[in-house]
């Protein structure tokens, strides 16, 4: 999931694949990228995840303190720490 900064270096919001998919090839960025607002590195994840389904986003940059992207979480990320955290808590599932 590509992730979109202006000319400073500052995230900007996202361009989900699907969306890039389903766009025209003369399609500009700009009408495809969805703006998000990006979260601290230092945020805990379990606001993370609240954020993303509050925004309905498959995904947040993560920035620094200057603003400048460091990475991305993805609801994949949010799907293993929640797994991760609940291990143990359902039965193992039979072939």
């Amino acid at each position: 999931m590509p992730h979109v900064v202006d000319e400073w270096g500052r995230s900007v919001g996202i361009v989900e694949r699907s969306d890039a998919d389903a766009a025209p090839p003369e399609a500009c960025l700009h009408g495809i990228v969805r703006v998000v607002a990006p979260v601290h590195e230092a945020t805990p994840l379990a606001i993370v995840i609240e954020r993303m389904v509050h925004d309905r986003a498959r995904a947040l940059p993560v920035v620094d303190e200057d603003g400048r992207p460091v990475g991305l979480v993805t609801d994949l990320d949010a799907l293993r720490w929640v797994a991760e955290r609940s291990s143990g808590a359902l039965p193992a599932r039979d072939g």
